[in-house]
């Protein structure tokens, strides 16, 4: 069990440090048109918002739908079913 949790540990740091280089490259960018810092400050976070929901329903689309889907397909394959 301890293993799966730290796959889960270090799949959501990846994802995080993922998420924190996104924001930080759309806020040099901001800052490059001109805007202040403040407003880059807040397109930092809406960013990093942004990067982490649309991970979240990506990542909520393959367990819910995608996974028993192609497991239903998988079941018919002669090699991958169970053996009693």
């Amino acid at each position: 069990m301890e293993d799966k949790n730290l796959e889960n540990i270090i799949l959501y740091l990846l994802v995080a440090c993922a998420a924190g280089v996104f924001a930080i490259f759309v806020r040099l960018f901001t800052i490059m048109i001109g805007f202040d810092a403040f407003t880059a400050n807040v397109c930092f976070f809406l960013a990093i918002v942004v990067a982490l929901s649309v991970y979240l329903s990506i990542h909520m689309v393959l367990r819910s739908l995608l996974i028993p889907w192609i497991g239903k397909i998988i079941v018919h394959i002669p090699f991958f079913r169970r053996k009693n």
